[in-house]
């Protein structure tokens, strides 16, 4: 089976880097851009492609797209034509446009398609999700996520204004750009029905997108969810409160396991305290499911179904950011 790695940026390059650490073999890649084109050249065993469509005449198999957001759409569509199964980095794309047309060749084709969201293979939030099912909580009744960190440290020695993330045409935003507790929290306590959000009135980076954003979300099941989002914070932060009739769980992204406190008990407790893990633990752990999706028929943890969900629930979000004005959420979002 042969793989084609299509952009070689940050999270590209930590494709390749597990594919090969996975003992995948047959890889190709394409990166438009010249400078980086040469440093794979120079630290990777892999055949280069400049353009798209000679890369494709090499006949990969699977395709894994990490270009930026706004160029999801038209990379898939030429992959998924030319019969390769895919990997799609979140977010699906920046807009609604052109993906009913690559759903029915998705399924037309029978390709397997896997839409990245690392987080779901972080094993505190694994643990997490675990621990609900076992309802440690007892009934669940809110959960309060949080992401923040201050967007010009995010890529060391890149011009943080020149990059994907400030700019609204290529999908840029807090929103989209850290779809990751969006999908977490569909993925944990279900699809929503009402949701708001409100942004902060001025830029303090002077970017034409939203940097700091509060987003509420109610279930079906009655379950209130809040979710800061931001690129100001200086101090990474990312964590989630869930709360409930028999106590509450807390996971952080800088402690191991969980802390869990229970009615009539006047300490934390700790759970799984011991945990290990390092960032690029869940990005092979991801990388791995892929595999056995391709060769052992695993059920992707996310499909493009799913992906296309989280997508419309948080365009949902950017779009009624201005009127602050709750909205009914599109049946299964």
């Amino acid at each position: 089976m042969k793989f084609l790695v299509v952009g070689a940026g940050s999270i590209g390059a930590r494709h390749l880097k597990n594919l090969l650490k996975l003992g995948v073999r047959k890889i190709e890649v394409c990166e438009p851009d010249a400078k980086t084109r040469r440093k794979l050249e120079n630290g990777f065993p892999v055949p280069v492609h400049r353009r798209l469509s000679s890369a494709l005449r090499a006949k990969p198999d699977v395709a894994l797209i990490a270009t930026p957001t706004h160029r999801h759409m038209p990379t898939a569509m030429a992959c998924a034509k030319a019969g390769c199964h895919l990997f799609i980095e979140k977010p699906l794309s920046h807009s609604l446009t052109g993906l009913d047309q690559l759903g029915r060749l998705i399924r037309s084709k029978r390709l397997i398609c896997l839409v990245g969201c690392n987080m779901r293979f972080h094993p505190g939030l694994a643990l997490l999700k675990r621990n609900l099912e076992k309802q440690k909580v007892g009934r669940i009744w809110g959960a309060r996520i949080e992401f923040g960190y201050y967007l010009p440290f995010w890529r060391p020695g890149r011009n943080f204004r020149k990059t994907y993330s400030a700019k609204s045409a290529q999908g840029g935003g807090v929103i989209l750009d850290c779809i990751h507790e969006i999908d977490y929290a569909r993925w944990m306590f279900g699809s929503a029905v009402h949701a708001s959000g409100s942004a902060s009135r001025g830029s303090v980076l002077g970017l034409d997108v939203e940097e700091d954003v509060d987003l509420r979300l109610e279930t079906a099941g009655g379950i209130r969810i809040g979710i800061h989002l931001d690129y100001l914070q200086k101090a990474y932060r990312r964590n989630c409160v869930v709360y409930g009739s028999k106590g509450v769980l807390v996971w952080d992204w800088h402690r191991p396991g969980l802390r869990w406190h229970r009615n009539g008990r006047s300490q934390w407790a700790q759970l799984n305290p011991a945990q290990r893990f390092k960032t690029n633990d869940m990005y092979v752990a991801e990388m791995k499911h892929f595999l056995r999706c391709l060769c052992e028929k695993e059920k992707p943890s996310q499909d493009f179904r799913q992906g296309l969900k989280v997508l419309r629930l948080a365009l949902a979000f950017k779009k009624n950011l201005k009127s602050e004005k709750p909205f009914r959420v599109r049946r299964g979002s």
